[in-house]
């Protein structure tokens, strides 16, 4: 994504600029959430939970490794948001006049596109399984990851 901003930006500042701070934002959140899991639940609560003896104690550890799980889905939907703005405003800053380009802009608007199906997969009950994401994301990415790389070669 940085090499498609760097590339586009003489030719679309505002878009490749703001698609690239969203896709920051959306890489920033899920490091922090990841981290979070990792350490503070894994790491941290889960053990002390499965070590303590008193009720009180048990209580006061189920009650932060549930309300984690809110904090979790809370920033999964502001990464996935992210996700969805930046892959978008990448796909208008890349649209140009030569084939390569609009599919490799098509590429960004369907990968902007799996982002509101994964979010029916997890928050949708049941709207969209949760097999839909196993089977899209394989077929589409390492194609679309392929042509961007195609793209970015340089041509000189």
């Amino acid at each position: 994504v940085w090499g498609v901003a760097v590339k586009r930006i003489p030719y679309a500042p505002g878009r490749s600029s703001v698609g690239l701070l969203f896709v920051a934002l959306w890489s920033f959140t899920e490091v922090i959430q990841q981290g979070l899991t990792l350490v503070a639940l894994n790491w941290i609560w889960r053990p002390a939970y499965l070590a303590a003896t008193g009720v009180v104690e048990r209580h006061q550890f189920e009650t932060a490794m549930t309300t984690f799980h809110g904090i979790s889905e809370g920033l999964f939907f502001v990464l996935v948001v992210a996700f969805i703005v930046g892959n978008l405003l990448l796909a208008s800053a890349v649209w140009d006049r030569g084939l390569l380009d609009k599919i490799v802009s098509i590429g960004f608007v369907v990968a902007a596109g799996l982002g509101p199906l994964t979010l029916l997969t997890r928050f949708g009950d049941g709207v969209v399984p949760p097999q839909a994401m196993a089977i899209a994301y394989p077929l589409f990415q390492p194609l679309a990851r392929f042509l961007t790389g195609v793209w970015l070669w340089p041509k000189d």
